[in-house]
């Protein structure tokens, strides 16, 4: 063994990391700096298992433990690094005024959803753009790079040049394509990348590159969310509760489900939906026009039927979800149930006033299954 060989660490980020998870990444290479080498290992299940464990400790050097970002049980959502996870950097150590800087925006973020809201916004494109490229090179190649932006040095080149300067000319071309106001190029947004990268003085050629993956990515993301919109859904309806319009849909990957609950339980015309990918997956989620529902008695009911494959989601406002897998959590095994059992397994944990649906239909309008 080489006695001069850096310790290893093994660091855990979930597969589709969002921005918030990265700025987390970015502590992690804060403290342990060259003198520790990092392996990154990706979580794709709700609750890791004793195997998942072990393998990430055996990414590690001797006594040294694998670090969890937002894996398991270690989250960081209140107060975004516990102090379990990470150690806050002292004052006096530079760069700890930006670091504070990305902090207070992520935390931030985690309460308002505030860098979601710009326009040109990295932390809504990166969520699509796991969908759309590797999720490697979204995290690695481009989404790591501009959370570092924010810590690299200016090379004296004044952002002014980039209109003074005829052979910025490309360059000034590409920005006015954005079109922004100075009050729009706000943190994690495409514009303020762009500064950062011209101003750092990266040459003309990196700078094109780099912002045009990012649009490239956008449009891509934008172009499919359009189409998931525009489709018409065949799906099951049911009901629940009080007489509450419900519908089971299969859905072929991450914009068609978008485009389903954007169209069904997100306009408030389905009270409950149960969305199924093509792996078997089923997400059972209310209408966020519809708040109140308490999903306890239907998570317990299912957690006896299958243990370890469904996930009691309580943290979001919008309402409670129970997760058996998702388009983030790939890793857990697909449901065995039928269409037919999970719904009825709803229909008796959340009540219902009518009899169970027969067939699937084509739904344009909403129908009762009695019909």
């Amino acid at each position: 063994m080489n006695k001069f060989a850096k310790p290893t660490r093994c660091v855990v980020i979930p597969n589709f990391s969002p921005i918030d998870k990265l700025i987390a990444f970015k502590r992690i290479e804060l403290d342990h700096g060259p003198f520790v080498a990092l392996k990154v290992a990706f979580c794709n299940v709700n609750i890791p298992t004793p195997t998942h464990s072990a393998i990430w400790e055996s990414m590690c050097s001797p006594r040294q433990e694998p670090i969890l970002v937002d894996v398991g049980d270690e989250k960081y959502h209140k107060g975004f690094l516990s102090a379990s996870q990470m150690q806050k950097m002292s004052s006096g150590i530079e760069g700890s005024s930006t670091w504070n800087y990305l902090v207070e925006l992520a935390n931030e973020n985690n309460q308002t959803g505030a860098l979601k809201q710009a326009r040109y916004s990295v932390a809504k494109i990166i969520r699509d753009a796991y969908h759309v490229v590797k999720a490697q090179e979204v995290i690695f190649w481009k989404g790591m790079d501009v959370v570092n932006s924010f810590f690299w040095k200016s090379a004296k080149r004044n952002r002014g040049l980039l209109f003074e300067e005829p052979a910025y000319s490309t360059l000034h071309q590409l920005w006015d394509g954005f079109n922004v106001r100075e009050a729009e190029v706000l943190p994690f947004t495409l514009p303020m990348y762009f500064r950062k990268l011209f101003v750092s003085g990266r040459p003309e050629a990196e700078i094109i590159a780099k912002i045009s993956w990012w649009l490239d990515v956008s449009k891509q993301a934008d172009e499919r969310r359009t189409a998931g919109r525009k489709k018409d859904f065949k799906f099951r309806p049911f009901r629940v509760g009080n007489d509450h319009p419900a519908g089971l849909a299969h859905v072929d990957g991450y914009f068609e489900s978008l485009g389903f609950i954007y169209q069904w339980p997100g306009s408030g015309k389905l009270w409950l939906a149960i969305v199924r990918d093509n792996a078997g997956h089923a997400t059972i989620m209310p209408s966020v026009r519809h708040p109140g529902a308490d999903f306890t008695k239907l998570a317990e009911t299912l957690e006896g039927l299958e243990p370890t494959r469904w996930y009691h989601e309580k943290r979001f406002s919008s309402g409670q979800m129970v997760m058996n897998g998702s388009f983030q959590f790939t890793g857990v095994t697909p449901t065995s149930l039928s269409d037919d059992t999970l719904i009825r397994v709803v229909r008796d944990s959340l009540g219902s006033s009518s009899s169970e649906p027969t067939r699937p239909v084509y739904s344009g309008r909403l129908v009762r299954s009695e019909e």
